[in-house]
This record gives C-alpha cells, sequence and structure tokens, in this order.
C-alpha cells in the first residue's frame, strides 16, 4: 500500500493509523513527496516498522505517484494508493481480482454521506462529477468517460505498464482523468470495488493555495478537455481545412 504524503504530518500519521487499524496485512510504504526533513523524521519515528521512500523535490502529484508506482511494482503485482488526507474504513485483505484500474467508495468525513463511487468526465462541457452509485460508474454514454479519482484507488501493474505513468506536465490535478481515459480507451479493465472503503477530508493538503486550487485545476480543465473532446478536434480539423 502506497500513503503520498507532502508535509501535513498531522494527516499522514492520522492515514497511516487508519490503516493499521483495519489489520491490514498489506505492506506499507509511505511516500515523502518533497516534505521537509523535520516533518519525514518525525514520521519515521513515529512509524519505524513501515517502509519510508523518499523524494527529495516535490513535483506534484503525477510525479510523486510515478515515482511511488514505480518503486512498488518493482516487487508487487497490485498497488493500493492513498492520498494522506483519507481515513481508510475497510481494506480488502486479498486482491482477487482481474487486473485493472478500480475505485474505492468514498465516504465524506460525516460518515454515512457517499462522496464518490468512482466518477464521470464530459470532455465537451469541460465537467467532472462524482457517482453516487455503481450504475452511473459503469453507464454507457457517447458524451462522458469514467474515470477512477486520484485520492484513492487500486491498481495493477499490467495496466501500469499498458497505458504509460501519469502525465508529469500536468504537476497536480486531472492526471486521474488522463489516466483513466487511456485506461477506457484501450479497453482495459475499470470498474468499482465496494470491498475497499475510507473517508476523504476533501482537499486538507492544497485547498489554501491558489497556485493549485486556481492555476493548475483551472489550466489543466482546459488541457484535458481539449485533449479529448471529439467535437473539440473536429472543430479544430474543420478550421484548418477552411482557412489553409
Amino acid at each position: 500500500m502506497l500513503v503520498l504524503s507532502y508535509n501535513h504530518p498531522q494527516h499522514t500519521r492520522e492515514c497511516i493509523e487508519s490503516i493499521v487499524a483495519t489489520n491490514t496485512q498489506h505492506p506499507i510504504i509511505l511516500i515523502h513527496n518533497g516534505s521537509e526533513q523535520k516533518w519525514i523524521d518525525q514520521l519515521k519515528q513515529q512509524f519505524p516498522k513501515i517502509e519510508h521512500f523518499t523524494i527529495q523535490q516535490n513535483a506534484g502529484f503525477s510525479n510523486g505517484a510515478n515515482l511511488g508506482l514505480q518503486h512498488a511494482f518493482e516487487r508487487f503485482e497490485w498497488a493500493i494508493f492513498f492520498t494522506n488526507d483519507t481515513l481508510a474504513r475497510a481494506i480488502p485483505a486479498k486482491l482477487e481480482l482481474a487486473a485493472g484500474l478500480y475505485a474505492p467508495v468514498i465516504w465524506r468525513r460525516k460518515v454515512g454521506v457517499i462522496d464518490s463511487m468512482g466518477a464521470r468526465f464530459n470532455p465537451y462541457q469541460q465537467k467532472l462529477w462524482h457517482c453516487r452509485s455503481a450504475k452511473d460508474f459503469s453507464a454507457k454514454s457517447p458524451f462522458s468517460y469514467p474515470y477512477v479519482p486520484g485520492t484513492a484507488f487500486i491498481l495493477h501493474r499490467d495496466i501500469w505498464l499498458a497505458v504509460g505513468a501519469f502525465d508529469e506536465s500536468l504537476h497536480t490535478y486531472w492526471e486521474d482523468v488522463d489516466f483513466s481515459v487511456r485506461v477506457y480507451r484501450q479497453h482495459l479493465k475499470m470498474g468499482l470495488f465496494s470491498e475497499f472503503e475510507l473517508v476523504h477530508k476533501v482537499g486538507k493538503t492544497c485547498h489554501k493555495s491558489a497556485f493549485y486550487t486556481n492555476h493548475l485545476f483551472q489550466r489543466n480543465r482546459k488541457i484535458i478537455s481539449h485533449r479529448y473532446n471529439k467535437l473539440f478536434q473536429m472543430f479544430q480539423n474543420t478550421r484548418f481545412k477552411l482557412f489553409r
């Protein structure tokens, strides 16, 4: 299991403690994604029995997730991935699944209200929304793609090797959408795994930074929406032919 951490040691501590409390036998790898050394030292002291994987400089979610996944897949077939602003509720002891990308059931902090069971992306409207049921996530639509939010997911090494890593040019936000669409368009397995449950604290690590919430989120919304919007691509091609 991978936990991606960038500073905020209190959230990381609570996340790891929640994982341990599920009595899971999966080994835990804490990815220090450019965190300050004092927080790394603190967490190493608090959790000496888990593996600590340190990245010296933070280059965004995409880079941290890629390096952590690459490290894990050198030894394991599966990766159960968490961001550090989550709390585990249920973790499957065994992953008897077809090789694929799987979304968990994510609850809001007030337990009893589902935050997501997977999500969907409409590139024409440049819109994302969380699904509240397995039916919504698996619905067939010519206008939207299913995607697995980067908050937490289960990923098999074969999928990683087939579609490639997260797009590091995005830095943070929408890389999960891009990765999921690549999985979907290659007709690889993507689904919901209801035995994997967690609570999301919702953006506790970077929501106070305008660089993330304004610049990166809105920039990447346009990049990824244009990348996968067939109508946009058709318009661009038509315009090119008209003005040649």
